[in-house]
């Protein structure tokens, strides 16, 4: 299993802010991280870098992605700028199943690479969707930015434990800890993919000289061997989905000359991938400012799925990045709320609503959570949901697939189990 060393590199690999505060501050937010990677329990986490991120602004991804995990979706993307998207003439667009398009140009091809904002759990509901249909089509190597790779074996002894069926916990990807991402990796594991880990070890970033260009190089390089290394060279036809964040998806140059592990991988096997983006483009919760050109694009349509746009001359609209750097770039619809949770979940193919009756109130900013019962063997389990509970909260309110749960309560202090849950 990942040991405890492994744990402690994965959470500070995730905290790229801890070299810029003091040590002793820095020490108690990696003991924070290791209670989340080795106990399951995201509160001493959550709270720690809450209290340093008025005094840090390096934190502010790394929280909002932690936000994100534990399901306070408008936390997590409010203090998140807009993208400024690009803005194409409408007129003479039309807009179609994003899911359909892809699934219909990844037919010709061996690699599939769709990204995320890290703070957006909602778009692993879309990679989740996109992977089930992918795997109808051939694909059987589900490849993620996240998934642990942290010593010189291959494959890595997180994707052992992984592809054996171990539970699913950070310490095997920090972003499983979101349990949208851990809930897409148990339906791919369900179809029968296999895992592999491409991610730049730590031993292949030391040569990374200080500035960000030079760590970009060394790492986007290193992605880009691993992958050949852990899943082409085994298998040079292997079809693969591919899961990452931001920019690892552009497949040409675009700005500052920089190339991405896409491009690079590209350059290196000859393989053309089909590269989608997302990152920009889904809408935030209702409240919080949309960029200008998605809202337009959302009045305009009013789409009740994901989209993409293609315009007069049917080429598809990109409009974060220069066209050669991606194929096509996903539209999310505004979806309301259900039941006070976010409509996107519970619209979420193969996801019901799950009412569990609450003996008492939990305390204020307690976590409501429900956990695969088969899973709970592990302390450090991630849930299939979870989310902050309401103020006076009778009852929770879960999404979630059909299977055995048990609901807990986290809090402040602690974690308790206090009931059963069947779907």
């Amino acid at each position: 299993m990942v040991n405890r060393r492994t744990v402690l590199a994965t959470g500070l690999a995730a905290l790229g802010a801890l070299p810029a505060m003091p040590w002793a501050r820095a020490e108690t937010l990696a003991n924070a991280a290791r209670v989340l990677l080795e106990e399951g329990r995201y509160l001493p986490l959550l709270r720690q870098m809450q209290a340093e991120a008025p005094n840090n602004p390096a934190m502010r991804d790394p929280l909002a992605q932690v936000l994100a995990m534990t399901g306070d979706e408008t936390a997590a993307v409010a203090p998140i700028p807009t993208h400024d998207l690009a803005a194409p003439d409408l007129s003479q667009c039309v807009a179609l199943d994003a899911l359909e398009v892809i699934v219909a140009a990844a037919k010709t091809r061996q690699i599939v690479i769709l990204n995320e904002a890290h703070n957006v759990s909602r778009s692993r509901a879309f990679a989740e969707a996109l992977m089930t249909r992918l795997y109808t089509e051939g694909f059987t190597v589900f490849a993620a930015e996240t998934f642990t790779n942290t010593e010189r074996l291959s494959p890595s002894q997180a994707m052992r434990d992984l592809n054996g069926g171990a539970p699913l916990t950070a310490a095997l990807g920090w972003y499983l800890a979101d349990p949208v991402f851990a809930e897409m990796v148990r339906a791919a594991r369900r179809l029968g993919y296999r895992f592999a880990a491409y991610e730049a070890r730590p031993d292949q970033m030391q040569s990374a000289g200080p500035s960000a260009g030079q760590q970009i190089e060394v790492r986007e390089d290193a992605e880009a061997n691993n992958f050949i290394a852990h899943i082409l060279d085994d298998d040079p036809k292997a079809r693969v989905f591919v899961y990452c964040g931001y920019d690892h998806v552009l497949k040409s140059q675009v700005y500052g000359n920089q190339l991405w592990f896409a491009g690079r991988l590209k350059a290196k096997t000859g393989i053309d991938p089909l590269c989608i983006g997302q990152a920009w483009t889904v809408p935030p919760p209702v409240g919080l400012p949309e960029d200008v050109t998605l809202a337009a694009i959302l009045d305009q349509f009013r789409p009740k799925l994901p989209i993409i746009l293609r315009d007069a001359a049917g080429e598809a609209v990109r409009l974060s990045v220069a066209k050669p750097a991606l194929d096509f770039e996903v539209l999310h619809p505004r979806l309301s709320e259900v039941d006070g949770r976010p409509g996107w979940l519970a619209a979420a193919p193969g996801r019901q609503a799950a009412h569990y009756k609450l003996d008492e109130m939990p305390p204020p900013n307690a976590l409501l959570q429900a956990v695969p019962q088969d899973e709970t063997v592990s302390a450090a389990v991630v849930p299939a949901d979870q989310y902050p509970a309401p103020l006076n909260a009778r009852e929770a309110v879960f999404y979630l697939k059909p299977g055995s749960y048990e609901v807990r309560v986290e809090d402040e202090y602690d974690r308790r189990t206090i009931g059963k849950l069947a779907v």
